[in-house]
């Protein structure tokens, strides 16, 4: 059971994250052209969700390199704790993906051997 859970955490998170970010675009802008331009960063990141579903490691590296790559392209235009807004969940998820990958190193979760 906490193997199974472990595997489904980083995955909802992921999920859950590109969810709320892409409700969020189309709650403030509607569906204009400004709300697919804004939603295409969150679009990379579900692409990078389903890279990590089939590699950990890999979604997992492009999941920090995308919350280390947006807090150096802000940091001079936004305060601290609005960087970590978003930043942080991308890293957070990135660490998840890769402790789900150490933890059930060769147990078989989710229905494939890993």
């Amino acid at each position: 059971m906490k193997s199974k859970l472990m595997y489904l955490v980083p995955r909802l998170a992921a999920v859950a994250l590109v969810s709320f970010w892409v409700f969020y675009v189309f709650l403030t802008h509607g569906f204009t052209a400004t709300a697919f331009v804004e939603s295409s960063i969150w679009m990379v990141v579900l692409g990078a969700t389903m890279i990590a579903w089939g590699n950990h490691i890999s979604g997992a590296v492009i999941f920090i390199l995308l919350g280390i790559g947006y807090w150096l392209m802000v940091k001079d235009v936004f305060q601290m704790n609005t960087i970590l807004y978003v930043a942080a969940p991308l890293i957070l998820t990135g660490a998840l993906f890769i402790l789900d990958k150490y933890l059930n190193n060769n147990k078989q979760v989710g229905g494939k051997k890993k």
